[in-house]
């Protein structure tokens, strides 16, 4: 029985392992002020909003190839994931 609650915890461990996080933040290019409810979607799911500081994380990126992001008001920018940084990536 040891042995298998063993076995269960390294397969969660592993699992967590292989989803792929990206957080950034979203800033004005003019003004370099945080953009609050920006969306950000692939192929029109979305994913997540950034907050009132621009920021946004999405915790499960293994399956997404390009983000979308969008707001009123401003061109939509849509960048490919292998030419983004994953963590902490300006917008």
């Amino acid at each position: 029985m040891k042995h298998k609650i063993i076995s269960f915890i390294l397969l969660l461990f592993s699992i967590s392992n292989y989803a792929q996080l990206i957080s950034g933040q979203i800033l004005n290019e003019t003004t370099k002020e945080p953009i609050f409810g920006v969306t950000i979607s692939n192929n029109g799911m979305p994913y997540a909003f950034s907050d009132q500081d621009g920021k946004f994380e999405i915790e499960d990126a293994s399956k997404i190839k390009e983000l979308t992001f969008s707001h009123l008001g401003f061109i939509e920018y849509k960048v490919k994931l292998e030419n983004f940084n994953k963590e902490n990536s300006i917008i």
